[in-house]
Formats: C-alpha cells, structure tokens, sequence
C-alpha cells in the first residue's frame, strides 16, 4: 500500500509540474522539409473529407460537435486546428494567442458562423526556449503555412485571416498611434487593389464607430509585411486572399467580452468581399 502510494504521488507532482509548465517552456520541434510536406497533405486530409490520416504522427484527432478538432501532439507544439465545414470559404488563424491578449477568445466565439470552415490557434508561446522560431506568422516551414496552402488549394474561394494584436503607445507614426483596426493584405498593396480592404473598413467602421486604416494607403506601420503566409501567396498569385488583422487593446478587451459585438465585426470580415 505504501508502494502505491508513493506511485501515487509521484505521478501527481509529474503531473502537475507538466500543466505548470508556461506557454513560454512547453516543447516545440522545427518542421522540416519532410514533415511540412506531410503537413500539407495531412491538412489538405482535414479541409477535404474532414478526416486526416497523415496528420496522425503530429497531431491527435478529437471529434467535437460538428466538428473535427487536432491538437498537436505535445512534443511538436504546431497548435490545434478545429475544422466545422468542408464548403466555408474563411479558415481562421490566432497565431499569437498568449501575446495577442484576447485574439483568441475573440475569433472562439465566431465559431458559430457559417462562413467559418475553420480555426487554428497556436499552443505556445512565440518566445519560448530554444534555438527555433515558434513565431507562426514568421517561421519556414510551420504548421500555420502548411495549413493555408492546403486550405487555399482545396478551397477555390477560400480566404486566409490572421487575427493579430497592438499597443496604440507602441507605435512609430502618428496614424498608427490613434489606430483601433489595421487591415492589410501583409503586403504594400496599391490603391485599386484594396477595393476588398476598404468595404471592410467601412463595414467596421459604421459598426462601431472606431479608426479602421488601410495599409499602406492610411498608415505606413503594422501591415505584416514580413508574413510568411502572405509571402507565399504573393509568390503562387494569390494577392487578396490572405488578410491581416490588427487589434488594438481596447477595441479587443471590448469585443472578447461582447459576444453580439464580435459577431458584427466577424460578419465585417466575412462580408467584405461580398458587397
């Protein structure tokens, strides 16, 4: 009995010192060539018949209700990806859920919407130990690119949005620092191409009321330029179909809390290329 009680809670402190650890210390693995390929087929998988056999070296399938969830597995670190329609045109990305504060509950309450085919939301923190990059919307060869390419090729309309956060006192220009909402497409965009980017803004704006700017045209900072998902879909033609969203911290404290809020921002997003 004292045997299995020492066991006992052994397997309690082991436990706990793993649900302990920070965002910031959990594990994480670089992807190489060979795994992003079979990223890109495993969720090429989960977009198409909702079923992903080849993501099951990296992540571990959980049904949910109508939808398909896949947690990475905890020695990767490549976040979770929950698909809701295989036909939605819009997969959304929280690439810096415990920097970002507050992008993550925001897009969990969209999941209700029909447009939406799918969430992903990184599982640790962007700076956490080791030599590797854990940041999703810059590093090669991560899950979160391997996941918009496989979405934009089986989605002939599909649409890529990052929900991304900012500090107002952080800012470099003028514009920026009164700025509630940034849009771009994390690239430097001309005029007649942001037609999309301005609907949006508008729809945003009227909704309630904030400063929605349009990268480059209106500010010159936070346009996600060095993205590596809107690098690769400017380098395969798909210039519109990634779009990068800035929050500030008040606007997000306010919509994470307000749920009929947040949908009317959702239907901006998801609209905006409709109008």
């Amino acid at each position: 009995m004292a045997t299995k009680a020492i066991w006992g809670l052994l397997l309690l402190f082991i436990s706990n010192s793993v649900m302990s650890k920070s965002a910031e210390q959990l594990s994480f693995k670089a992807a190489d060539e060979r795994e992003f390929k079979q990223l890109k087929q495993g969720f090429t998988q989960a977009f198409s018949a909702n079923t992903a056999s080849l993501l099951t070296p990296f992540y571990i399938t959980k049904p949910c209700n109508n939808c398909q969830r896949y947690d990475s597995r905890a020695d990767f670190g490549w976040g979770r990806l929950v698909v809701y329609s295989s036909k939605a045109k819009l997969l959304v990305q929280v690439p810096h859920r415990f920097y970002d504060r507050g992008t993550w509950q925001i897009a969990k309450q969209w999941r209700s919407h029909e447009t939406l085919a799918a969430l992903m939301v990184n599982t640790v923190h962007r700076y956490g130990e080791g030599r590797h990059s854990r940041d999703f919307s810059t590093a090669p060869n991560n899950a979160f690119l391997a996941a918009a390419e496989a979405f934009i090729a089986t989605r002939p309309e599909g649409i890529v949005v990052q929900l991304h956060g900012f500090s107002r006192h952080k800012r470099k220009t003028a514009a920026g620092a009164v700025a509630n909402v940034v849009l771009s497409y994390g690239r430097k965009a001309v005029r007649k191409e942001l037609q999309k980017l301005t609907r949006m803004a508008n729809c945003i704006n009227k909704t309630f009321k904030v400063n929605v700017l349009v990268y480059p045209i209106e500010v010159e900072e936070l346009g996600g330029t060095q993205n590596i998902i809107a690098k690769a879909f400017v380098a395969q033609g798909f210039k519109d179909r990634f779009i990068h969203i800035e929050l500030d911290a008040d606007f997000r404290a306010f919509l994470k809390m307000e749920k009929a809020q947040s949908m009317r921002l959702y239907d901006c997003i998801s609209g905006g290329d409709n109008e």
